[in-house]
């Protein structure tokens, strides 16, 4: 991790924060600017919370490591988010591991601040509430999916979640681990699965790109499009 002191890039964020408004001058003053490279860890599950976070830009991943060593991945952060609520508001240790994906920033701002700040501020503790509420509805919505679905119909889902409908083509920047993870089942599945959809003509597969050679097709298999954060 390493710390950025760039005034006019600090004060960039600040103006794209959509909570900004919220936050008074003491928060606003103790922001600290954080660039994480991709696979650090910004936060550690049973780690005490010592910073709550801003996700500005980048990509983050947010997961539970399973006694067997598995581990379960719950979601992938693309934009603007906030990360600690949960354990800011309960005194509670970090639950999930978060980390990067890519190369990512971040505001930080120690917890006790951040504590004594939300605690008689309506309008923000109202912001958590809102996200809380959204983080466990798509949670919810994803576990289902998974748990009533084959894999080649998560996957055909987790396809049409990366694509722009200006091309054809995807990149999935995320492993063929991560992904298995994500949709709930094994790498070796998850490669029959691949197998399926070229098989049908739905999909051909280049390297790390998928050319969707039937974008009708793919989306009567998927049904429901997994929510990202």
């Amino acid at each position: 991790m390493r710390m950025i002191k760039h005034p006019q890039k600090i004060t960039a964020y600040l103006e794209r924060l959509e909570i900004s408004s919220m936050l008074d001058e003491t928060i606003i003053k103790s922001l600290e600017l954080c660039e994480y490279e991709r696979d650090e860890i910004v936060l550690n599950a049973d780690d005490p919370l010592e910073y709550y976070y801003f996700f500005l830009e980048g990509k983050l991943k947010v997961f539970q490591q399973q006694r067997n060593g598995r581990n379960l991945l719950i979601q992938f952060y693309t934009k603007f988010d906030t990360l600690g609520d949960v354990e800011l508001i309960e005194n509670l240790n970090v639950i999930c591991v978060v980390s990067a994906v890519e190369k990512s920033y971040l505001f930080r701002v120690e917890a006790s601040i951040m504590k004594r700040f939300v605690e008689n501020n309506i309008p923000y503790l109202k912001y958590i509430i809102r996200g809380l509420g959204k983080k466990l509805r798509y949670a919810n919505e994803n576990d289902a999916y998974n748990l009533m679905n084959p894999v080649k119909n998560r996957l055909a889902s987790y396809i049409l979640w990366h694509h722009d409908s200006a091309s054809n083509e995807v990149v999935l920047k995320e492993t063929l681990m991560e992904i298995s993870e994500f949709i709930g089942t094994t790498y070796r599945q998850l490669h029959r699965a691949f197998i399926q959809l070229e098989a049908s003509g739905i999909i051909e597969r280049k390297g790390k790109g998928i050319l969707i050679l039937d974008a009708e097709a793919l989306k009567n298999l998927a049904g429901q499009i997994y929510h990202m954060l």
